[in-house]
């Protein structure tokens, strides 16, 4: 299950097929501004179940996502909504926006080399909630449990600061994670 645009990583999505002998599935959840957060959360979660009742074993099932789709999979692995859903077997994140707050000295730092905006518009997605609000920005959270894990950025990305900080917390929580930073 990979939680991203699936037109947009037709090319990215084919490649990781061809690599790893794996069946890729890419969601097409609903996006803000027309659908703000939870309407992409219940989309995965909707689908991780469809997933599971095809007889996919959960431990055979990796979820991945890039940017946005990053943070979906974290909202979708700590949210309550989805507490009855068994683990899967991994994860996969590629520059996870993981957390909104975008406090971190990165954000600043790097407004002119990241492809982001340097005024990221996350209220479109937040539709008034509180960016600290846990299931949308992880960072800081019990992260006990989480599937063992892969995360790649760039040291020049402006989430670089929020990533490396997660990648402590999986760390400090026990989990099993790969850190790839470029």
């Amino acid at each position: 299950y990979i939680a991203t645009s699936p037109g947009m990583y037709a090319a990215f999505t084919g490649y990781l097929s061809h690599i790893t002998g794996c069946r890729l599935f890419v969601a097409d959840y609903r996006l803000a501004p027309e659908f703000p957060f939870p309407a992409g959360l219940d989309d995965a979660i909707a689908v991780y179940e469809a997933v599971l009742d095809t007889g996919v074993p959960p431990e055979r099932v990796l979820f991945a996502g890039d940017s946005g789709g990053g943070g979906l999979v974290d909202s979708l692995l700590l949210t309550d909504k989805a507490k009855h859903l068994p683990r899967p077997g991994g994860v996969l994140l590629f520059s996870p926006e993981v957390e909104l707050v975008l406090d971190e000295p990165s954000v600043t730092e790097n407004a002119d080399k990241d492809i982001l905006p340097a005024q990221i518009p996350t209220e479109p997605y937040l539709h008034g909630l509180d960016a600290h609000n846990p299931f949308i920005s992880p960072v800081a959270r019990d992260l006990a449990g989480y599937p063992p894990t892969l995360v790649a950025f760039g040291d020049e990305e402006m989430f670089r600061d929020a990533i490396r900080r997660f990648c402590a917390d999986l760390r400090r929580d026990g989990v099993d994670v790969v850190e790839l930073e470029e």
